[in-house]
């Protein structure tokens, strides 16, 4: 954050039309076999909702080095703000991904990173005040330090701001006591299979959605099938929306699922019904995956079908 900056005096140049948004959590570069890209799941969330033409502060941390002023100046350019970034003693985090013969990726999440050590500060406090929704995960809560400035941001956004927990586990770096404090802090549950079925062994349970909604508040619970599709899970209402095919061999799985989540937060505000949103989350992160890397640039006639 530049030393001049004060958050109270830009508050005004927001179109209070539009929510504020807040992504927490890890920016960090992806290290691909051939090239490395701007990543980490909640930079890509906020990439997405940016481009979706809401406004975005993500809250992370980068090092003090040429990869953390190449993120910076990526996320500028791209109208992501990054009055919220942080720069860390720690270097910049980096992942190296491989990638599955069934096309799925491999992480490799080099520890520490700067994103280990968000630190809590008034400008944090202030924001948390004013922000209408806020999207996190398990992974940036490895360290007791991010871990404790997320939470208490979450702790201390307005009672009627939405709280969305797209989990996110990368073994090793979770455990059953981060997991069940970030369900307690969550309105909105988004997973994968392989999430699901953690969440199952964790909460021994006949009907896992509902043992989840009645025991941590939650609105709904959406879990992500691949190229099968979406399920969505509340405690009225459940259904299946099935993926749109397309042809993903130029593109990856890298930052699918966070485009996907960032199409439910946007629409999700602006009171789409659920059938809907779900629809069009799979579609957008269909079209991502058609593309390589997690913030991809799709052309802004498509961007416009999804706002």
């Amino acid at each position: 954050m530049s030393p001049d900056y004060n958050p109270q005096q830009n508050r005004s140049s927001f179109s209070e039309e539009s929510p504020l948004i807040v992504g927490m959590g890890e920016l960090l570069i992806d290290r691909f076999p051939d090239q490395q890209r701007p990543g980490g799941a909640p930079a890509n969330v906020a990439y997405n909702l940016s481009r979706l033409g809401n406004r975005v502060e993500l809250v992370s941390s980068v090092g003090d080095d040429a990869d953390g002023d190449h993120l910076l100046q990526f996320m500028e350019m791209h109208d992501v703000s990054t009055s919220y970034i942080q720069q860390s003693s720690h270097p910049t985090g980096i992942v190296d991904i491989r990638f599955r013969d069934n096309g799925d990726a491999e992480y490799d999440i080099v520890k520490p990173s700067a994103w280990d050590d968000i630190r809590w500060n008034d400008d944090i406090d202030y924001l948390a005040t004013i922000a209408d929704a806020a999207c996190f995960s398990t992974l940036a809560q490895r360290e007791p330090t991010s871990r404790e400035a997320i939470q208490i941001f979450l702790k201390s956004m307005p009672s009627d701001a939405l709280k969305i927990l797209d989990l996110n586990l990368r073994p090793p770096h979770y455990s059953p006591t981060i997991i069940r404090e970030s369900l307690e802090l969550a309105d909105i549950l988004k997973v994968n299979r392989d999430e699901y079925d953690t969440l199952a062994n964790l909460f021994p349970s006949d009907d896992l959605p509902a043992t989840l909604i009645e025991t941590f508040g939650l609105q709904c619970i959406i879990v992500t099938l691949g190229k099968e599709g979406s399920r969505y899970l509340s405690a009225n209402d459940r259904f299946f929306v099935p993926a749109l095919e397309v042809d993903t061999s130029s593109g990856d799985s890298v930052g699918v699922g966070d485009a996907f989540i960032a199409t439910v937060i946007h629409h999700q505000l602006r009171g789409t019904p659920p059938e809907t949103t779900i629809d069009f989350a799979n579609r957008y992160a269909a079209l991502v995956a058609s593309r390589r890397g997690a913030m991809v640039p799709l052309e802004d006639h498509l961007i416009e079908f999804f706002r």
